[in-house]
């Protein structure tokens, strides 16, 4: 899946912010269409800029990838229970 026009947390070019972009193409390809495009690029954002001023900045892509995929299977599971 390809993603157009990201940007990062801070609307700098995703080019500074590979990672970010690796862990929502990641994380879309992993919800296998069970979430939008749109939302999971919303939710990386947030907690990504959650993030923005951490002191150690190497473990920023393992956290981001966690919690948005935590946060997004509680969505899903939420919208399953309905």
């Amino acid at each position: 899946m390809k993603i157009v026009n990201l940007e990062s947390p801070t609307g700098t070019p995703a080019d500074s912010h590979a990672w970010l972009h690796a862990v929502i193409e990641r994380t879309c390809r992993d919800l296998g269409g069970r979430v939008t495009q749109e939302r999971v690029l919303a939710v990386a954002r947030e907690v990504a800029a959650h993030y923005h001023d951490a002191r150690v900045t190497s473990y920023r892509p393992l956290l981001v990838n966690r919690f948005t995929r935590e946060r997004l299977l509680q969505e899903i599971a939420r919208d399953d229970s309905k």
